[in-house]
């Protein structure tokens, strides 16, 4: 995977990159519809930077996908988000639930809906 230059120049610079930017950057350009620059900034982060996503970055991805109705790609931060051990709340769960339930895909919405139940 082609890194960046952004990403190259941090590093050649030496630049002390905080989690702040990194959040921002993923939030600001999930909101402005730039979902690869969004998921880029996200990836580069844990794998050049060594930082882990927080709960509000999981959200923002999540969001930021279901809003433009790229579903399957919503997922995979919420598989994620699980696996980390992050406690999912109702409104995570509600949206997913939801939009899959307005694009028809009544198996993954129901997957969801039961994975919900659970303790």
């Amino acid at each position: 995977m082609q890194r960046s230059s952004s990403s190259k120049q941090m590093k050649v610079n030496n630049f002390q990159s905080g989690f702040g930017i990194f959040a921002s950057l993923v939030d600001t350009m999930g909101k402005a519809g730039r979902l690869d620059t969004s998921l880029k900034v996200y990836t580069e982060m844990q794998e050049d930077f060594g930082l882990r996503p927080s709960a509000t970055m999981f959200v923002s991805l999540i969001e930021s996908f279901v809003k433009a109705g790229i579903l399957e790609t919503a997922l995979r931060p919420w598989d994620e988000m699980k696996k980390s051990g992050f406690r999912l709340n109702y409104r995570l769960y509600t949206m997913i639930v939801e939009s899959h339930a307005k694009s028809g895909k009544l198996d993954v919405e129901m997957s969801v809906f039961l994975d919900m139940e659970k303790p």
